[in-house]
């Protein structure tokens, strides 16, 4: 089993990333508890906390071996897609939204978890399946279909974000693999037309008025 490395350049952007985060929160929580500096200085410890607990974790994701994580990249997509399933039958309600799993002592957003199995499992697929890439049934259907189911459980939340999220990833991925180019080009506007028909009327408002900003309700 090989010796798992740390990318150092990874590192270094996360760090940048977290600090320009960090900053960001830091400003807006400012400017908006302008009459309350103790609820704004109390917020950015708290994300300055979340942000030790992740640093925390992701150096042990480091340590383990990318060879175990490919091994298990299917088993971790498939637990995580029974989690979206638990979320829409036993998740807890917030805001008009379904999307946590409620632990008593936390509220876990599986999505979160999905996003990195996919990356594992993906990675998995398109290393093991270097001759079938550029047959699309053989290829790239089966990708699609898990991505539809994935990205089908995350709108029935309803979490369009997250939803675009994975299919970007899904994508990126694919683009960077011998998949041909024009297998992108007709799934993805297929798969963008029907996931618009899929929206309710508020996020297509979102999406009109990103597309037309004097178009927007605000």
């Amino acid at each position: 089993m090989n010796n798992p490395k740390i990318d150092r350049q990874i590192i270094i952007f996360v760090v940048l990333l977290t600090a320009i985060g960090l900053m960001m929160v830091f400003s807006v929580s400012s400017f908006s508890e302008i009459d309350d500096a103790r609820v704004s200085y109390e917020k950015f410890m708290k994300q300055i906390a979340w942000v030790f607990v992740g640093l925390v974790i992701m150096f042990a994701m480091s340590m383990i071996s990318t060879e175990l994580l490919k091994k298990y990249g299917y088993n971790l997509l498939g637990l995580a897609t029974f989690a979206l399933i638990g979320v829409l039958l036993f998740g807890e309600k917030l805001n008009g939204a379904q999307r946590w799993l409620n632990f008593g002592v936390a509220y876990i957003q599986p999505v979160e978890f999905v996003k990195i199995a996919l990356v594992i499992a993906l990675a998995k697929w398109l290393s093991e399946q270097p001759q079938n890439l550029k047959d699309f049934k053989s290829g790239m259907a089966p990708v699609m279909v898990v991505l539809a189911l994935i990205s089908g459980l995350v709108i029935l939340q309803p979490d369009l974000s997250s939803a675009v999220i994975l299919i970007a990833i899904a994508f990126i991925m694919l683009f960077l693999s011998p998949v041909p180019f024009s297998h992108l080009v007709s799934v993805g506007s297929v798969g963008a037309l029907m996931l618009f028909l899929m929206l309710q009327s508020y996020q297509k408002s979102r999406i009109m008025g990103l597309m037309n900003p004097e178009t927007g309700p605000y």
